[in-house]
């Protein structure tokens, strides 16, 4: 990865972004385990626990149970770009719950509740929960799936925890679409606080209502008789400065399938910062990242 900063001198440095073992075991036709562990970033923080759940349903059935540390089913922060989009940044949620869900010919769903936590650590109730309702459908026989997700407190996101102090809870609505014609592929999605947080979330937070969204269009095609993508996307925060998201993102990644299981991205992009008059720099920055993922 190279990076130019907002301010700053140019930065540049291998990075081992992810080694994630995951282990799934079916130890009965109604019952799924699920568990995987995480290192990343060079190890700049402890390896760690990152789902373990069992997942309880008919075989090719209507309802399911999840239950245990999962990431809670509100946005879908689906892309093909190397790097993680806004809204995955501001929604994200992983925590200890239990959710009951449904899956349709068109429609799906899922409710659930967890337990709030914020710096006061407060984690004795289930005093939150959330809920998801979507659609899938193939008009002309191409794949269409909607998403809208419900958060009763999206102050408990896996970013947002470790900066609200307080002061209520705020909840958070994320609507998602993708849409498949032929080697294109269209992905839209919105993350957003539904009111301002209270002067009790922190300095940070108080009076904004931070929100980020993101659309990218992808196509597929040949090179050197390899499978490839061209991903193009473009994305944006609105008040969300203490989370130290860009206020617009560009970005363009190049994916090559290499190998059986093997994929290269080049990727390209370019933040600009919020004004200097909403408290950032009012500069651009760009980052160039060169990754080899293996997934199997």
């Amino acid at each position: 990865v190279r990076l130019d900063p907002f301010a700053g001198p140019p930065q540049s440095e291998w990075i081992l972004y992810t080694l994630e073992t995951m282990l799934t075991l079916k130890a009965h036709p109604w019952v799924t385990a699920q568990v995987s562990a995480d290192y990343e970033a060079n190890g700049r923080a402890p390896p760690y626990l990152d789902v373990a759940h069992a997942l309880l349903g008919p075989p090719q059935g209507a309802w399911f149970i999840d239950a245990g540390q999962l990431y809670l089913p509100f946005g879908r922060y689906e892309t093909h770009m190397a790097s993680d989009p806004l809204t995955l940044a501001l929604g994200e949620t992983r925590d200890i719950t239990a959710a009951l869900g449904f899956e349709g010919a068109g429609p799906f769903g899922a409710i659930y509740a967890f337990s709030h936590q914020d710096l006061t650590g407060d984690t004795e109730k289930i005093d939150a929960w959330g809920a998801e309702l979507g659609y899938t459908s193939r008009p002309g026989g191409q794949p269409l799936r909607l998403t809208l997700g419900y958060l009763s407190d999206l102050g408990n996101s896996d970013t947002l925890r470790y900066l609200v102090a307080g002061g209520g809870k705020v909840a958070g609505l994320a609507l998602s679409a993708l849409f498949e014609a032929g080697p294109w592929t269209f992905i839209g999605e919105l993350v957003s606080a539904t009111r301002p947080f209270g002067l009790g979330a922190g300095l940070a937070l108080a009076g904004q209502r931070p929100s980020a969204w993101m659309i990218e269009v992808d196509c597929g095609f040949g090179f050197l008789g390899k499978e490839a993508q061209l991903a193009l996307g473009y994305q944006g925060s609105a008040q969300a400065l203490a989370l130290k998201l860009p206020e617009i993102r560009a970005l363009v990644t190049f994916n090559l399938g290499i190998y059986q299981y093997t994929t290269l991205q080049l990727e390209w992009a370019q933040d600009q910062d919020y004004h200097e008059a909403a408290g950032g720099t009012g500069k651009a920055g760009n980052s160039f990242t060169a990754q080899v993922a293996v997934e199997f």
